[in-house]
C-alpha cells in the first residue's frame, strides 16, 4: 500500500478531491521504482485520507472478474500468508502490499495501436471509407490507453528493458492477476534451508570423492541442476527461488571442505609417518629412519665439503634393570635416558633408537672434538642424576658412549657406525660410564671377540 501522506504530489493535491468525489472508477497510476531504478512491483492500494484507493492495473482486473466469475464483494481480504484473496486467486503481496510483476517480455510486447488511427478509423466509419482498423477491432478486449513515447515523463525501466511505457506496467499487473500469474517468491527460511541443504550435498561430495576433477565437476552439475530447476520453477510455476546466495553457498563449501579435507589428509599423513619413523616408547627415531637420515646426511656433507659425528650411546647394565626391578622400570630408563640425549643437543640434530638399549645422534656440522665435548657432558649428566622409577625407587644409571666423524672415519654409513661401535666398545672395556677412546689408539680386530653388551 502506498501512503499518499509520505510524498508531495502538489499538483496532485489540487484536483484529488474533485476526482474522488466525482466517479468511483479511480485507478491510480503512479508506479514507485526500487531503489535501484528498476520498477520490479506493483502496489495494489494508494491510502489517501484514511481511505483505499486501487491502482489501475487492479481496478481494471478486479471489474473484469466481477462480471466473468461473478465476484459480488467489493471488500478485499489479505489471509495469514499475505496472500489476497481475489475470486479462486491468491495473489502473494511482499511486506509492502505490492505484487511482483511476471513480465511477458521487454517493451512493445503488448500490441500499441497509435491514437490518431483510432481517430481516423473513427471519421473514416463516418465517412464511409474503410477504417484503419475495423469497427469490431477492440471488442472484447481491454484497452489501457497511456502515453509511450520516450520523451513523455510515464517512461519506467524493468528488468528486461530500460525504456518501458507506465501503460504497458498497467497492462502487466492487469494479466498478472487476471492470469494469476504473478511472481510467488519463497520465504527467506526456505531460502536458507535450500542453502543447508545445497551445502550438505556439496560438503558430501567433497568429503566422499578423492579426486579433485571429479568432485569438482560433480559441484558444477550439482549448479548447473539447481539453476536449471530454478529457471522451470520460474517459467512454468511462477515460483521464485534465490540462485545467487546458493551458488555462492556452494562455492564457499567447495573451498572450505576442501580446506578441511587437506588439512585432515595432512593430519593423517603425519600421523602415519610418524608410526612409520617413530620409535613408539622412547619416541625417537626408529632404526629404519636413522639408516635414511645418515646416507642423506652422508650426500649433504659430500654435497656441501663439511663433516658430521656420530654419537652411539649404551646404557650400562641396562640387563640389571630388567631383571631387578622388572621390564617396566626397564622402559622408563629408557625414555629417560632418551629424553635427556634429546635435550642435550641442538633442535636440528637427529636423535633415534638404534636397537635394544642403544641410541645414536647424528651431530650435523660438528667435527670429532666438539662430539666428544657433548658426549661428555651428556655421560656427566646421566652419571649426575637419580632415575625415579614408577614405584617411587630411585637408581643411578650410566651409559658408555662411541663417537665417529664423517669423513674422518669413514665415507659410508657401514664405516661410521662399524668405527662408533668400536669405541663404543672401547667404552665398555675400560669400565663404561665414558667416551670410547678415538684414533689415538689401535683399533680393535675384527676376529678379536667383542665385550658382550651390558
Amino acid at each position: 500500500v502506498v501512503n499518499f501522506a509520505n510524498f508531495t504530489y502538489a499538483n496532485c493535491r489540487l484536483i484529488m478531491d474533485g476526482i474522488i468525489n466525482s466517479t468511483s472508477n479511480i485507478g491510480i497510476t503512479n508506479y514507485l521504482r526500487d531503489k535501484d531504478g528498476i520498477s520490479r512491483h506493483a502496489p495494489l492500494f494508494v491510502k489517501y485520507q484514511d481511505d483505499f484507493y486501487p491502482y489501475l492495473g487492479f481496478k481494471a482486473a478486479y471489474e473484469y472478474l466481477k462480471k466473468k466469475e461473478n465476484l459480488d464483494t467489493n471488500k478485499f481480504f489479505i489471509n495469514k500468508n499475505n496472500e489476497l484473496i481475489l475470486g479462486k486467486r491468491k495473489i502473494q503481496l511482499n511486506q509492502d502490499g505490492q505484487i511482483l510483476l511476471n513480465w511477458y517480455g521487454p517493451e512493445r510486447t503488448f500490441e500499441y495501436i497509435p491514437f490518431y488511427e483510432v481517430i481516423k478509423s473513427i471519421n473514416n466509419i463516418k465517412e464511409g471509407k474503410k477504417p484503419i482498423k475495423p469497427a469490431d477491432y477492440f471488442k472484447d478486449k481491454t484497452v489501457f490507453v497511456g502515453v509511450t513515447a520516450n520523451s513523455m515523463f510515464d517512461i519506467k525501466s524493468i528488468p528486461l528493458s530500460r525504456i518501458y511505457p507506465g501503460v504497458e506496467i498497467q497492462a502487466t499487473a492487469f494479466n498478472n492477476l487476471v492470469d494469476g500469474n504473478t511472481i510467488r517468491k519463497v520465504s527467506s527460511n526456505t531460502d536458507f534451508i535450500i542453502c543447508i541443504i545445497l551445502s550438505l550435498i556439496t560438503g558430501i561430495l567433497v568429503i566422499k570423492l578423492r579426486s579433485v576433477i571429479t568432485s569438482s565437476l560433480m559441484v558444477i552439475v550439482i549448479a548447473t541442476l539447481y539453476i536449471a530447476l530454478a529457471s522451470i520453477l520460474f517459467n512454468r510455476n511462477f515460483i521464485w527461488i534465490g540462485i545467487f546466495n546458493q551458488i555462492i553457498v556452494i562455492t564457499l563449501t567447495f573451498i572450505f571442505m576442501y580446506i578441511i579435507k587437506y588439512l585432515m589428509k595432512s593430519r593423517d599423513f603425519e600421523y602415519t609417518y610418524k608410526l612409520a619413523t617413530t620409535d613408539g616408547l622412547t619416541s625417537l627415531y626408529n632404526h629404519r629412519y636413522f639408516q635414511e637420515n645418515l646416507e642423506n646426511a652422508i650426500r649433504k656433507a659430500q654435497k656441501n665439503n663439511s663433516s658430521f659425528s656420530l654419537v652411539f650411546v649404551d646404557i650400562d647394565f641396562f640387563k640389571k634393570f630388567n631383571d631387578t626391578y622388572g621390564h617396566q622400570a626397564g622402559d622408563m630408563v629408557l625414555k629417560l635416558v632418551a629424553q635427556i640425549l634429546k635435550s642435550s643437543v641442538k633442535s636440528s640434530d637427529f636423535v633415534a633408537r638404534y636397537g635394544g638399549e642403544e641410541m645414536v645422534a647424528i651431530l650435523y656440522n660438528t667435527n670429532t672434538d666438539k662430539a666428544y665435548n657433548i658426549a661428555s657432558r651428556l655421560c656427566k649428566t646421566i652419571d649426575s642424576k637419580k632415575f625415579k622409577l614408577s614405584d617411587g625407587v630411585e637408581v643411578g644409571v650410566t651409559i658408555s658412549l662411541g663417537i665417529a666423524t664423517y669423513p674422518k672415519h669413514g665415507a659410508v654409513p657401514m664405516e661410521l657406525i662399524e668405527f662408533a661401535d668400536q669405541g663404543l666398545y672401547r667404552a665398555k672395556r675400560d669400565g663404561r660410564n665414558q667416551v670410547g677412546k678415538l684414533e689415538d689408539e689401535p683399533q680393535i680386530n675384527p676376529d678379536e671377540p667383542k665385550p658382550e653388551h651390558a
